[in-house]
């Protein structure tokens, strides 16, 4: 069987396989390629927002920051500590900020860690304290609070009077920091 191609047959033939090359490479390299690049373009505009947020984020807390040092104090800057550091620096900065106002503490009592709400990872340490002082003391003794080193919240405070003697007044109060970390059940 002797076949022969007329030069048109072959023009047709070399045009086929042509056309079928130009398909694989599309096919194999192309389309591939194309797809790589429209997943890469998807994944920077995603990256994109994700950076915007972060920087949106980061924005509202260093404002938050700026607004929150007044009247916490210059611990609103610093890094967060361990729950264990955290309550050691608590108990320290208590003491000293209580006793430089002439706060007479009877009491110091840790309370549980508590998750902080909305902040994964950050947790609330307290320290319910009881003692006496008087309304100049009470005044100084929270002014105190806030030069401390560590981050002291007043969370709760009561004051009662002392019948027996006027003019001093038993405190009740819960001061708190923060920490990072889980809280462990």
């Amino acid at each position: 069987m002797n076949l022969k191609l007329t030069p048109r047959d072959r023009r047709a033939v070399l045009l086929g396989a042509a056309a079928l090359g130009v398909l694989i490479l599309a096919r194999l390299v192309v389309l591939p390629w194309l797809d790589g690049w429209s997943a890469a373009r998807a994944h920077a505009a995603a990256d994109r927002a994700e950076l915007l947020r972060i920087e949106t984020q980061l924005a509202r807390l260093v404002a938050q920051r700026h607004r929150l040092k007044d009247p916490l104090g210059s611990a609103v800057g610093k890094d967060l500590q361990d729950v264990e550091s955290a309550r050691v620096s608590l108990f320290a900065s208590a003491q000293a900020a209580l006793g430089a106002a002439g706060f007479s503490a009877s009491d110091y009592q840790p309370q549980k860690p508590r998750r902080l709400a909305g902040l994964p990872g950050v947790q609330e340490i307290c320290i319910q304290v009881r003692g006496k002082c008087n309304g100049e003391q009470l005044t100084n003794m929270l002014a105190q609070l806030c030069k401390t080193p560590t981050l002291v919240v007043v969370r709760q405070l009561s004051l009662d009077n002392d019948e027996k003697k006027p003019g001093e007044l038993e405190v009740t109060m819960i001061l708190m920091t923060l920490a990072r970390g889980e809280v462990r059940s």
